[in-house]
């Protein structure tokens, strides 16, 4: 990244995340487009107050070490969102709770080790 700092790491992960949600939402739903487009552009402003504020704003390790142990679940929604429009399923919802499960998963461990090191 330009400037490594938490506000900027974290935006353009967020920025990255959501250009294949926004695909999917041009091809198959333009409200999911809307939504993803919205988000893309938060984590823009972020990135440019990121990147204002480089000194101000600190470096975190464990953020970085977060957004890549998200890597497993993202994948896994974004190929349940691609297989419930490629095959016009009625329900989402249940395929969408197992990597909302891994994302819990893995907020809770990051958070015992914040408390542990506290």
């Amino acid at each position: 990244m330009f400037r490594s700092n938490a506000l900027t790491v974290s935006c353009c992960a967020i920025f990255n995340a959501a250009f294949p949600f926004i695909i999917i939402g041009m091809i198959w739903n333009m409200v999911l487009a809307y939504v993803m487009i919205g988000m893309a552009a938060l984590s823009v402003t972020g990135l440019i107050a990121g990147l204002c504020l480089n000194n101000k704003i600190p470096q975190s390790s464990e953020l970085k070490d977060f957004l890549l142990d998200l890597g497993f679940p993202y994948a896994l929604a974004l190929s349940v969102t691609v297989t419930y429009f490629c095959t016009d399923m009625t329900d989402v919802l249940p395929l969408l709770w197992i990597p909302a499960f891994f994302v819990l998963i893995t907020v809770a461990a990051y958070v015992m080790k914040l408390k542990k090191r506290a």
